[in-house]
């Protein structure tokens, strides 16, 4: 899926671009930010187009249209339009860093929008994927495992979006999840019960990925978790 959507996205690379300056120049219409069929509909439309040309690496390592949809924004689901696209590019690593640092400082004292660029920051595909995740987590002015939502947002988010990430053929994704969920699950059992999901669906990939994800259940189990966890993962390995 991800090959066709990538090679899709360069085949037609044109017509996205125009999708672009025609959703840009017809918002500069709009006095004021309204919840109304057309403006959803045009926010929703360069949003798909902007995901798009991160996906085909849109203008290379400076990803310029990309970095000016995020800066020209006026609302904030045209920001998170930008920094998604943005997260998609796979050669865009500094202009990305700048994009999500300037975000992070702005919005930080904000919980609500902080979930939404931990969600962001999961997503973020690559090998130090990981790595990423871990160092955000070490990040107080934007995380706390006290917090569920913030866990939802960015372990959960890891989990769940970041499919080459989680699903790392050495299984390091799968034992840093189990980690957290260990820890929630000390914390918050309902909290860690929900992320415990993806561990779940280990029928659905490769013997050799079965193989890591029933480890991790059994660990989980060894270590004498919460009854909700406990009745997650007996289940699954039923």
């Amino acid at each position: 899926m991800k090959a066709f959507t990538l090679q899709y996205a360069k085949g037609v690379t044109r017509e996205l671009e125009a999708c672009v300056v025609t959703c840009k120049l017809e918002s500069r219409h709009e006095p004021t930010y309204e919840v109304n069929e057309t403006q959803t509909a045009r926010r929703a439309l360069n949003a798909y187009a902007l995901r798009l040309l991160g996906a085909a690496s849109h203008g290379g390592a400076d990803a310029i249209a990309l970095v000016t949809a995020y800066k020209e924004a006026k609302n904030m689901t045209d920001v998170v339009a930008g920094l998604s696209a943005l997260s998609k590019h796979p050669d865009a690593a500094t202009a990305r860093f700048a994009a999500f640092e300037d975000f992070r400082e702005k919005w930080k004292d904000d919980n609500n929008v902080v979930c939404t660029y931990l969600s962001l920051v999961a997503g973020i595909s690559g090998p130090d994927a990981l790595e990423r995740v871990k160092k955000t987590m070490a990040d107080p002015a934007v995380f706390s495992m006290k917090v569920p939502n913030k866990f939802y947002a960015l372990i959960g988010g890891f989990a769940r979006a970041n499919v080459a990430g989680f699903h790392a053929a050495d299984g390091s994704g799968y034992a840093f999840l189990t980690d957290c969920l260990l820890e929630m699950d000390k914390m918050n059992a309902i909290a860690a019960s929900r992320i415990a999901k993806p561990f779940t669906e280990w029928r659905l990939y490769d013997e050799k990925r079965q193989r890591m994800m029933r480890n991790q259940l059994q660990r989980i189990l060894d270590a004498k978790p919460s009854p909700n966890l406990f009745e997650i993962c007996t289940k699954s390995l039923a």
